[in-house]
């Protein structure tokens, strides 16, 4: 039939008659990383590591959903990822799983493929893109 093997995800586009293909391969290889470690968007209804996650990163468990709940080290990890890796939309007093996850995948020094994270917000904005007016530029710092 004349179709491709599907070998995952992908980015498409063309420039100025140019095509253009991205995957997660291709964002580790244009930030120098390996395309290797844990995935996080498979943990977000995992509950393998919530307890010890928890644990390690929250102070007060009556606030274990809320920033104010965390570690100042985890706090300030926190701050961090919202301003230069993982934006967040709506209000910052809430943490979602995936930056628990990546939080505590940092404080305990376990590799994140974050190529593949970024592939993903992204494959997420173009999606959302199509169905919203109001559009965003993801990662604009990538562009620089």
């Amino acid at each position: 039939m004349g179709l491709l093997e599907f070998t995952g995800t992908q980015i498409k586009s063309n420039i100025r008659g140019i095509n253009l293909t991205f995957s997660p391969i291709h964002f580790n290889a244009l930030l120098g990383l390996d395309n290797s470690g844990l995935v996080l968007d498979d943990f977000e209804k995992d509950t393998r590591f919530r307890e010890e996650l928890l644990h390690r990163m929250c102070i007060d468990m009556k606030l274990k959903g809320k920033v104010k709940g965390l570690t100042d080290e985890s706090r300030v990890l926190f701050k961090i990822i919202l301003s230069t890796i993982s934006p967040k939309v709506g209000g910052t007093d809430t943490i979602s799983w995936p930056h628990r996850h990546l939080i505590y995948f940092l404080l305990t020094e376990r590799k994140v493929n974050l190529g593949k994270y970024f592939f993903e917000r992204i494959c997420e904005a173009i999606f959302q893109s199509k169905s919203q007016r109001k559009t965003t530029i993801v990662y604009p710092r990538l562009l620089s």
